[in-house]
This record gives structure tokens, C-alpha cells and sequence, in this order.
């Protein structure tokens, strides 16, 4: 993840199926570190991705100035945003000279509701397919079947009074 080489979306989709809640903190760990790995990369390759990105977008530039003065929510609203890759987002954060620890104590919690949601996701797909797995029997499979029918009939139903 800190190489870029995995999404980390996918990373914590997957823990969550194949790990369940026992991976979630191996995942928040995983994150931090994946966080030093590409700061540091950033930091010492010392490109100057600030320039290429503020060049090929100026409105960017300025959002970005505006917010300097308080760093802690530019990391935070940087990293729950799904528009700007973690990968890149470290990048950004080393050429814009942020102190790497405020780039973890504002990133984590930043990261954390994405995290959750792709994490949890993988525990349902989990919960799912063994749920599947164990119905058996034609009835289990036939109360299922009605309880979904009732289920639709009965968001449409609330649907269409809200309506009138």
C-alpha cells in the first residue's frame, strides 16, 4: 500500500472477509505504516509533485493555500476524500513539507470511515457466502425466498403511502 502497489480499499475489503474483526486493527496498523513508507518516498525522491499538480490544476492551488492555516482538517478532508488516491495524497502531503507525524495523528482518523465501510463489506460478503452455503434444505431456501418478497412489498408499500 505504501508502494502504491495495492489499493487500499481492496487491502481492507479483503482482510475484513478473509480476517474478519481480528484484521481490523492489523489493517489500521498496515495503514500507518503504508503512510510512513509513501511520505518517506515522497519525501526523499523530493519530487516536485506540488508544482506538477498546482500547474496542471491552479484551482487545486488555492483551495490548498486557503486551507494551510489549519492542517489538521486539510489532512483529514485529503484522506476521506475518494477523489485523491492515498498513494498520491502521501506525495502531496511530503512536498507541501507537513511534519509527518501530523500527517498520521490527522490521516488515520481521516482514512478510517473508508476503511470501515470497505472492511465491513468484506465481512458481510463473508457472512453471506456462509450463510449460503448452509442453506440446505429446499424450506430454508423457500422462507427465504418469502421473506425477501415480503421485504420488497413492503419498502414499496412505505414507498408509495410516502408518496400520497
Amino acid at each position: 500500500m505504501g508502494l502504491a502497489l495495492i489499493p487500499t480499499t481492496l487491502t481492507s475489503l479483503l482482510t475484513g472477509y478473509w480476517l474478519g474483526w481480528i484484521g481490523f486493527p492489523i489493517m489500521v496498523l498496515a495503514y500507518s505504516l503504508a503512510n510512513v513508507i509513501g511520505y518517506l518516498l515522497g519525501h526523499y525522491l523530493n519530487i516536485d509533485f506540488r508544482d506538477f499538480v498546482f500547474r496542471k490544476y491552479p484551482d487545486l492551488e488555492l483551495a490548498f493555500e486557503k486551507r494551510m492555516q489549519r492542517i489538521g482538517s486539510l489532512i483529514f478532508f485529503v484522506r476521506i476524500s475518494p477523489v485523491i488516491p492515498f498513494a498520491i495524497s502521501n506525495f502531496l502531503f511530503a512536498s507541501l513539507k507537513i511534519p509527518l507525524k501530523q500527517v498520521l495523528v490527522y490521516g488515520i482518523p481521516g482514512m478510517l470511515p473508508r476503511t470501515l465501510m470497505a472492511f465491513l463489506a468484506g465481512i458481510i460478503a463473508s457472512d453471506f457466502l456462509e450463510a449460503r452455503e448452509n442453506l440446505q434444505e429446499p424450506w430454508q431456501i423457500l422462507l427465504v425466498f418469502i421473506l425477501l418478497i415480503a421485504s420488497i412489498w413492503g419498502i414499496w408499500r412505505n414507498w408509495k403511502l410516502s408518496k400520497a
